[in-house]
């Protein structure tokens, strides 16, 4: 068995676990409406509570995937992860209600934050510093492809069959992460390195952590910029269905958003070495100020904005600024998300 992992398949591995989280909610969002017809047609806004779930499982899996991993090693958590994900989404490609559907998303989401949490952990465990920045960003390049291709994978799944389909895939993809993993990388922290599983140990390593203020601020950088991630992904789907009349065209907005992060991700790499995570950091969140300041009056618009240019009066509708804007938003946002530590 072989675990001389080259630079390039290493950064490839890494994103398809982080990829584990973006599939498991773009390639649904397509589906949301079929879904509803299927397992909630009294209440079909009720729907979007199987991305509430998986996002609340996925959080509430993190707090104790970090911890087990310190304890037991980053593969066998990691795989378990992968197999309780496995096991979520059979039950979910069979249930025929919304609450077995709601229950196994949640489920799901805990499995899911292995593959998450562990695979940062790797990369911390080989890289630190601007060198993890660096490594994090080609990681974050590559990830940002799957929100482009998931959508569009979920409604072509959809059209094919049956949106159950979907969950058929995600089974297909998590065998095939963790086996790459279990057989291509090395176990990155040794016995002699790990932590007991203690709760006195848990709790002095939070107490440790919560005493430096470039945590402290990066924790909570962090969390504001989840909390806009995950809203706009639980509103993104119906606003285009909704407000904008524009369903069967959502997986090709999306796809346009997802690439101009992955440029974004790739400019990152280059600059976080020259300029450092900090002065990055600063000006992607004086970037987001600027960019809701912007959205706030685009949405107080009617029904299009316009602009003189070479004398002539051109009219944007809000679809294409929701698309310009959110796209210079995710590529601001990449930069804060690798500004962890703050030096």
């Amino acid at each position: 068995m072989s675990y001389s992992l080259s630079r390039a398949e290493f950064i490839a591995l890494i994103a398809m676990l982080h990829a584990t989280v973006a599939f498991s909610i773009d390639s649904m969002l397509p589906a949301l409406g079929a879904m509803a017809m299927d397992i909630s047609p009294d209440a079909p806004n009720r729907v979007q509570l199987v991305i509430t779930a998986f996002l609340l499982g996925m959080g509430g899996g993190t707090l104790f995937v970090g911890p087990l991993a310190d304890a037991f090693g980053r593969k066998s958590v990691l795989i378990g992860g992968a197999l309780l994900y496995i096991i979520a989404s059979a039950v979910a490609a069979t249930s025929t209600d919304l609450t077995a559907m709601i229950v196994a998303r949640f489920v799901q989401g805990i499995g899911a934050s292995g593959p998450r949490v562990v695979a940062t952990a790797i990369v911390r465990d080989l890289y630190a510093g601007r060198g993890m920045a660096r490594i994090m960003s080609f990681v974050m390049m590559v990830f940002t492809l799957v929100p482009a291709v998931a959508p569009l994978a979920g409604a072509g799944l959809t059209a094919l069959g049956s949106w159950r389909l979907i969950f058929v895939a995600f089974i297909v993809f998590a065998t095939i992460s963790s086996a790459w993993l279990a057989f291509r990388q090395r176990e990155t922290l040794p016995r002699d390195a790990r932590r007991p599983l203690r709760w006195v140990l848990i709790w002095a390593a939070c107490v440790e952590i919560a005493r430096h203020r470039d945590v402290r601020l990066a924790i909570l950088a962090q969390t504001f910029c989840y909390m806009m991630l995950f809203n706009t992904i639980n509103l993104i789907q119906p606003v285009f269905d909704r407000v904008f009349a524009r369903s069967a065209e959502f997986p090709w907005w999306f796809a346009g958003m997802a690439l101009v992060s992955g440029a974004g991700a790739l400019m990152n790499s280059r600059l976080v070495m020259r300029f450092g995570m900090l002065k990055l950091a600063r000006l992607s969140f004086g970037a987001q100020v600027l960019l809701a300041l912007a959205l706030s009056v685009v949405c107080r618009s009617r029904c299009c904005f316009g602009f003189i240019w070479r004398g002539r009066r051109r009219c944007f509708s809000k679809p294409h600024l929701l698309w310009a804007i959110s796209t210079l938003w995710r590529w601001s946002r990449l930069v804060i998300l690798l500004a962890s530590p703050l030096r």
